[in-house]
């Protein structure tokens, strides 16, 4: 990619030819539905992409057992996965979907949830492109860390919107989890009755870490967990995160800090977070003095 504006990707090829490609729709990241689009134009070809994760994209691309092993395996060595597919449109499936769009962009009510079901009428059937991978590495001195505050007998928890998989190699390696935690259950909230049985086991005791299947947390979810355990539990809560969608977390806890970090790809730097901590005025109870 030699250039690239709101208007226009300009890719030069083995052939050192510099072809144009027109950006015609663009569909940004959703923290909710996890994934991410654009439409493109190469000479009088539209074309869809989409990126976004496994259990998104599994449900809109056709039929590969390939993309669930291959996310599986890397999620297993800790890395971050993202599966791409695309879709060719016809002229008049895209001039259809150009005129439902642009009507859902002009509404004064809900904007947004139009605009989202307008652009899932082109989400089936799209063709498997590839996976990207990500290593996320942990900050240094994450496992000492991490160390001296479950020393000092505070509770961990690891909220995260990553594959079950891949949270558990990252608690390995940050030491939430260790070899000698032998009984680890884990949860599939899959519906009540399940999460009842699962309790009554858990119930048995004799079990010394446990993780949760089935909530990839969103930021939302991440700050709605931060607020209830203030409340339900009526404990303090200090959250720390490493990122933009972190932010709401962070402001939902009683001490919240943000850590600068940076994502690794094949040792090209791909996103850099520049994100300043939290200022906080924490008061003792029953004081006035902070």
């Amino acid at each position: 990619m030699i250039k690239r504006d709101k208007n226009g990707i300009i890719i030069r090829n083995f052939k050192d030819e510099e072809i144009l490609y027109k950006v015609l729709y663009i569909f940004p990241f959703n923290s909710d539905t996890k994934r991410m689009g654009i439409i493109i134009k190469k000479d009088d070809q539209y074309v869809f992409y989409e990126k976004g994760a496994d259990t998104v994209m599994k449900n809109i691309i056709k039929v590969n057992d390939w993309v669930e092993e291959e996310t599986d395996n890397m999620a297993r060595d800790g890395l971050r996965t993202l599966v791409v597919a695309k879709r060719v449109l016809p002229e008049l499936e895209f001039q259809k979907f150009a005129r439902a769009y642009n009507k859902a962009r002009k509404s004064l009510v809900d904007r947004n949830e139009l605009m989202l079901a307008v652009q899932s009428s082109l989400e089936n059937d799209l063709d498997i492109v590839g996976i990207t991978v990500v290593e996320d590495k942990l900050q240094d001195k994450v496992k000492q860390t991490l160390e001296c505050i479950r020393n000092a007998g505070i509770k961990i928890w690891m909220l995260t919107g990553d594959k079950i998989e891949t949270a558990i190699s990252i608690a390995f390696s940050s030491r939430l989890l260790t070899k000698h935690d032998h009984y680890t259950i884990i949860v599939k909230c899959k519906s009540k009755e399940e999460i009842d049985k699962d309790l009554t086991r858990l119930s048995l005791g004799g079990f010394n870490a446990l993780v949760i299947d089935g909530c990839r947390y969103s930021p939302t979810q991440k700050a709605l967990m931060a607020s209830r355990l203030r409340i339900k539990a009526k404990e303090t809560v200090l959250c720390i995160g490493d990122g933009r969608n972190d932010v709401s977390m962070i402001t939902s806890a009683d001490i919240g800090v943000g850590i600068e970090g940076s994502s690794i790809s094949q040792s090209t730097r791909l996103d850099e977070l520049h994100f300043s901590s939290v200022s906080l005025s924490l008061k003792s109870p029953g004081t006035d003095e902070d």
